[in-house]
């Protein structure tokens, strides 16, 4: 299970909080079935179905969409594996046995999940000869959704898998309480908050790439800002690996991200070299001019003023694209005839 959503969880019993009461798993007879594993088909399922959707959207061949799925799904799973025994060697103990039978040795690395799924879905779709950034975009708002499906799972049942309800000789149900607040929460909002976003600017017209660069940018950065804030502790072992590896993402999404909007350095180095001086000599009028420090003046003195309209055009604005984004998010799992 991934890290990311360990910490604050679970809480003393104690504690007389406001709580919510969650089973994690399902008796019927003989056969035990967890929350979250059954969760987490349903949550790949639906996240399946909106890539598929995506990808349709923009008429691109459903065999495709689906041998795509199927090869970054193995690539993924793969190396989700493998990065996890090797960060977790004192688990396992460097014993193949224990890397083959994942059901009794259980792990899972996400980020090497993300690089397995990468390599093997941009091989096949060269192999296709198709742009690779032109899928990944699909893959991005359904993958942030996934994250914090995931999340919220994890924030309902606190990672639990010894309580249970049985049924049907006998009714019972042995329930646990958790915080409303914690990390799982949290790390729920923000996706959230991100495949909102995504849904939006999926409204206007963007370059090839701009969806997945977004995706490898944002995520990341969250993870990183909260293992900073959330853990209030030095990171080491698999959450420093983590905290590497956000930063390696954000990097690369972000050199991607210029290298796709095709710009030129110089060109750019040039303006923001420009800007710079021009902020000097503005600076400097205003120093040694009369007029130009009266109209910087004015400026201050009214700021308040500019303040409060800024502020009532982003509450517009705000309100107006949370709408926007509420029929698009119920418009998603809706299918077009």
């Amino acid at each position: 299970m991934d890290s990311r959503f360990r910490g604050n969880d679970m809480k003393d019993g104690n504690d007389n909080k406001k709580r919510i009461m969650i089973p994690s798993a399902i008796s019927l007879g003989f056969l035990s079935i967890g929350i979250y594993p059954v969760s987490l088909v349903l949550i790949i399922l639906i996240s399946a179905f909106l890539f598929w959707r995506a990808g349709r959207h923009e008429f691109v061949e459903s065999e495709l969409l689906f041998d795509f799925i199927l090869i970054t799904s193995v690539g993924a799973l793969f190396l989700g594996r493998i990065f996890d025994f090797i960060i977790r060697s004192d688990f396992y103990g460097w014993s193949i046995s224990r890397l083959i039978f994942f059901n009794i040795y259980r792990g899972f690395d996400f980020y090497g999940a993300i690089l397995g799924g990468i390599v093997a879905g941009a091989v096949y779709l060269r192999i296709k000869k198709v742009n690779p950034w032109h899928i990944f975009d699909f893959l991005a708002a359904p993958l942030v959704l996934a994250q914090s499906l995931s999340a919220l799972v994890l924030f309902l049942i606190g990672q639990i898998s010894t309580r249970q309800i049985i049924i049907p000789w006998q009714f019972r149900m042995n329930q646990f309480s958790l915080p409303i607040f914690s990390h799982s929460f949290y790390y729920f909002a923000t996706y959230l908050a991100i495949f909102w976003i995504l849904k939006r600017l999926a409204t206007q017209k963007k370059h090839i790439g701009f969806f997945a660069c977004f995706y490898l940018v944002f995520v990341p950065l969250v993870d990183l800002l909260f293992s900073i804030f959330l853990e209030k502790k030095i990171p080491s072992g698999s959450r420093l690996w983590q905290d590497i590896v956000d930063l390696l993402l954000i990097l690369f999404g972000l050199v991607f991200w210029y290298v796709l909007t095709k710009r030129k350095l110089i060109s750019d180095v040039k303006s923001i070299f420009g800007a710079g001086l021009l902020g000097i000599f503005r600076f400097l009028r205003i120093i040694t001019s009369i007029e130009e420090a009266g109209k910087l003046s004015r400026a201050l003195v009214f700021s308040p003023l500019y303040l409060l309209r800024s502020v009532v055009f982003v509450v517009k604005l705000i309100y107006s694209q949370v709408l926007l984004g509420f029929v698009d998010f119920i418009g998603v799992f809706k299918t077009k005839k």
